[in-house]
């Protein structure tokens, strides 16, 4: 039976997961320079290991208020469109194997342009209770337009936000 991997994490309360070929690397939230790019939910950027990289604010792509001031946050570092993008996230949970049989096409019910991103329905089996999870599959592609991506771009070879 094929399985796909996935990468879990936290967002409030709620669980959501990333095909695990998307990630590069798990980093801990440091020195967030904020920059205004005119691209909507980029939080601001990072250095990392020589590279500029955007951070996306999930949760405001997602209208969940940030009420949290945890410190564990954590980005999930990502290849998409051309250039390496951050997803903060709340907490990292662990990488899962998912079954074919429990993934799941995203209702078309809540198929709209601004939930486009929303790839799948993970039915995951909880090792503690015996309880399944449903955890909701975000397709990091589709998370922005085409123009939008190339907004960023732009805006991180501008000046303004290269190191001297």
């Amino acid at each position: 039976m094929a399985e796909t991997r996935y990468i879990l994490f936290l967002l409030d309360e709620q669980k959501y997961g990333m095909q695990l070929t998307k990630i590069s690397s798990i980093e801990e939230v440091y020195n967030v320079v904020p920059i205004p790019v005119g691209v909507q939910y980029i939080k601001g950027i990072i250095h990392l290991r020589n590279t500029v990289i955007p951070i996306y604010d999930l949760k405001a792509k997602f209208g969940m208020y940030d009420s949290s001031m945890s410190s564990t946050r954590q980005l999930l570092i990502a290849e998409t469109h051309g250039m390496s993008i951050a997803f903060e996230v709340d907490q990292v949970l662990g990488i899962m194997d998912v079954p074919e049989t429990n993934i799941k096409e995203m209702p078309p019910v809540v198929k709209n342009e601004d939930t486009g991103c929303l790839e799948s329905v993970l039915k995951i089996d909880s090792v503690t209770d015996g309880n399944a999870d449903i955890v909701i599959s975000v397709n990091i592609d589709k998370l922005m337009s085409d123009s939008e991506f190339e907004d960023v771009s732009v805006a991180l070879e501008s000046p303004e936000t290269e190191e001297d």
